[in-house]
């Protein structure tokens, strides 16, 4: 018998649920939804999945295509305080941000920002989402697919979807309003506490999948908007976020926990 889904989530008030069912995924629907000028700032999609979280944020920033980017790290940030607040098990030193380790498979940031622009010059929408597995979707132990894992494998046995996306997204509102009044730099400075990939060597692939070129270099940290510097052999360079997301979290999300000591 199918497990019933509760569709009623404890959201902050200026949030409007959007329940999405499978296989639709969030960030999908909310794109659909906006073609339709039927949502706007505040709507909040996510899936009805059971095993997994899967949400999508709609914005209306008013401010810069570049600036608007920042909101992804918004939200990454807010995730791991989200996740350390329900589950501090998992909130581990030397585990930068294992909830968005994409490499061990627990989940990925996605945003997407509108080309089309108002009078200002700022996107008419952009859409932030997240997707972190719930628990496992193979039979086999944890250790046998180092490729994949899931809050359940790391611990969080009890997590329920609902609680993850009530936290997240009261985590994320308190992140923007911060965001607006301070601006970037305190989102940078989380972000990168969080990611243990800064210093080491990073990889980013351009092109198409006939025709890639690879740049590998020192991954630097963020500039202050958003954009990922990186040390290669002809110096230091500017890649966009919104362009290379993809690899940028593959390589600096990447993390290998400390084998657990053997006591006696």
């Amino acid at each position: 018998m199918a497990h019933a889904v509760d569709l009623t989530l404890d959201l902050p008030p200026i949030l409007t649920s959007h329940p999405v069912v499978p296989p639709m995924m969030p960030m999908a629907a909310a794109e659909a939804a906006l073609a339709e000028d039927s949502v706007g700032a505040g709507d909040l999609f996510w899936s009805c999945a059971t095993d997994s979280v899967s949400v999508a944020f709609v914005l209306e920033p008013e401010v810069s295509p570049e600036r608007a980017q920042e909101m992804l790290f918004a939200l990454m940030v807010a995730a791991g305080d989200a996740i350390a607040r329900l589950s501090p098990e998992l909130a581990l030193p030397g585990n930068a941000e294992p909830v968005l380790a994409n490499r061990a498979g627990v989940g990925s940031a996605h945003i997407k920002v509108s080309s089309e622009l108002d009078d200002d010059g700022a996107p008419m929408w952009l859409i932030a989402g997240l997707d972190l597995a719930l628990k496992p979707k193979s039979a086999l132990e944890p250790g046998e697919t180092p490729d994949q894992t899931s809050l359940w494998d790391e611990g969080a046995a009890d997590l329920e979807g609902a609680d993850v996306i009530a936290a997240l997204s009261r985590h994320f509102l308190t992140w923007i309003n911060r965001w607006d009044g301070e601006g970037f730099k305190p989102v940078h400075d989380a972000w990168l506490f969080r990611c243990e990939g800064r210093g080491k060597t990073i990889t980013l692939s351009f092109g198409t999948e006939d025709e890639q070129v690879i740049t590998e270099g020192q991954f630097l940290g963020l500039d202050e908007i958003g954009n990922l510097l990186m040390r290669t052999d002809t110096g230091t360079q500017v890649f966009a976020v919104t362009d290379h997301m993809e690899s940028i979290v593959h390589s600096v999300t990447e993390y290998e926990p400390e084998p657990a000591s053997q006591e006696s």
